[in-house]
Formats: C-alpha cells, structure tokens, sequence
C-alpha cells in the first residue's frame, strides 16, 4: 500500500483542470494521509487495523464521526441496531429463508423480533453456507449474534452475492466485474440538471 500510494502521489504532481473527487476525500482524511507520508508500515497496519474508527473510511463505511456519535449516543446506537436488524430480517425474507409478511394476508410486525441467531440459521440453511463476515472491520458497528456479527453493508454484500449466483446459475463461463467510484468529469452545461 505504501509504495501505492508513493507512486500514486507522483502522478498527483500532474496539473488539474478542476479538483477532484480523491482530493476532496484527502482533505478530509488528514490522520490517514498523515500515517501514509510517514512512511511506516507498523504504525500504517496499526492504523488500518481499526481503520473504521479513523478518518479512512469517512465517506465510504463508517469514519470516526460516525464512530464517535455510534459509541456516545446510545439513541443513535439503538437506531443504527435496528436498521441493521431490519436489514437481516429483509435478507431472510428476500432469500425464502422466512415468510414474508403481511399485514393483509396474516402475521404481521413478528419476524423483527425473532433473533439474529434464529434469522441466520434460516439463511444459512437456504444458501447452504456460512454467512458470517470475516473479523476484519475494527471498530465498524455490528449488530451481534452468538456466531456472527453484521453491519448493514455485510448484508448488502451477501445479498448481491445471492442474486449474482442466481442470475449467473444458467450461464457457464460467464463472469462479473465491479468497478469501483471514481471521478467522473463531464462539463455541465447551464440548462443541464445536476
């Protein structure tokens, strides 16, 4: 990463007509950029190793604002819980691996409360795997269950791997590539919408 990010600033030093959307992100990620510069692959891995609770991921995950308004405001704690929750519990229904419900055709406001243990055994047992994230977010915000702890953005990934597999099931040989954000420039003109 070091000597990526070497490289990358050489190619930094090339004059711009505009700023853009990475030099945006640099201004506001002066501790990350700071640990870069120095140079130090310890002091760099410390860093990453809970890169969630730092200004690395502001903008992209969680960042240290949202860190710090996560871990001191029990209300907002709560709030971000159940949003996570409802996530897992749109997973299950979304994968069959519960009933969806209803309010005009039967049970209604009950699959929220059964538990994260409960909703990940049903998955599992319908994608036939472990869907447990690796422990590899420090200090990102998870709801936890007894084997496995999620984030919102967890449960967005293994949902898009779920229907990927399916839309894939039919067509051997075929693959899929993500590209990632990026800066995109085009002029806008006055009558444009932005």
């Amino acid at each position: 990463m070091l000597a990526a990010y070497q490289q990358s600033e050489k190619d930094a030093q090339q004059p711009k007509e505009q700023k853009d959307i990475w030099t945006n992100i640099k201004d506001h990620q002066p501790t990350f950029f700071s640990a870069l510069n120095k140079r130090d692959p310890d002091l760099l891995a410390n860093y990453l190793c809970n890169m969630s609770r730092h200004d690395a991921t502001l903008g992209t995950v969680q960042g240290h604002i949202e860190y710090q308004k996560i871990k001191f405001n029990p209300m907002y704690r709560r709030y971000i819980s159940r949003l996570a929750k409802d996530k897992l519990v749109s997973l299950a229904e979304a994968l069959g691996a519960i009933a969806y419900e209803n309010p005009e055709q039967g049970v209604w406001g009950k699959n929220f409360y059964l538990s994260i243990d409960e909703l990940v055994a049903a998955i599992e047992k319908t994608v036939g795997m472990n869907i447990a994230p690796p422990a590899i977010d420090g200090g990102l915000f998870k709801i936890n269950g007894s084997t496995a702890q999620f984030n919102e953005r967890d449960l967005n990934a293994i949902f898009t791997a779920w229907s990927l597999s399916n839309i894939l099931r039919d067509s051997p040989g075929k693959a899929v590539c993500e590209i990632g954000a990026g800066p995109v420039e085009w002029p806008i003109g006055a009558g444009d919408l932005v």
